[in-house]
């Protein structure tokens, strides 16, 4: 049996009902005055269900919160007029158009996954290595250098760095 109060909407009911029967299932519902309740329910072996009702308001407001700050990252960095990118495990793993503009790919999408030091002229692989190092030993702080990079017809096009480490997904990489 279903409680519901006088007015509750009928796919709301029939929610609940599916919910109640197809078992075991867990959702999380957006409940009243903005709180957020995870249900889980699982049928035992004597054919009675057991539910637990746990207010996740909290994590769901932390999700949000996350989700807010990623768009405002990628805005950011979309809108930036500099190119940006981040490489991690010497492949590049997030980059702005501009960055694609400037090394002649279409879009963003086409330099991730590419290989870092091959978007560098061979003769300055080492003292981008060298920058690399020097931070790795640092410990932070960010390190400036003047490099040919290669764009995607292989004429190179001369840059102005800052390179500085990040964490990515929980990884060391550099921006």
């Amino acid at each position: 049996e279903v409680f519901h109060s006088p007015g509750c909407a009928p796919a709301l009911v029939e929610e609940a009902r599916r919910r109640h029967t197809d078992l075991p299932s867990d959702c999380e519902i957006e409940w009243m005055e903005g709180r957020w309740i995870r249900e889980s329910k699982q049928r035992l072996e004597t054919g009675h269900v057991v539910a637990t009702f746990t207010d996740i308001t909290d994590i769901k407001k932390a999700e949000f919160t996350a989700l807010d700050n990623h768009r405002r990252f990628i805005a950011l960095i979309d809108s930036s007029p500099d190119g940006i990118v981040v490489v991690c495990d010497d492949r590049y793993v997030l980059a702005s158009p501009r960055a694609a503009a400037m090394l002649g790919w279409d879009s963003p999408a086409d330099l991730i996954g590419l290989t870092a030091l091959d978007c560098i002229a061979s003769d300055q692989r080492d003292a981008v290595l060298r920058h690399r190092r020097e931070l790795i030993d640092s410990k932070g702080g960010s390190v400036h250098g003047r490099v040919n990079m290669l764009r995607r017809d292989v004429s190179e096009l001369p840059v102005s760095y800052w390179m500085s480490p990040v964490d990515w997904e929980g990884r060391a990489a550099l921006l």
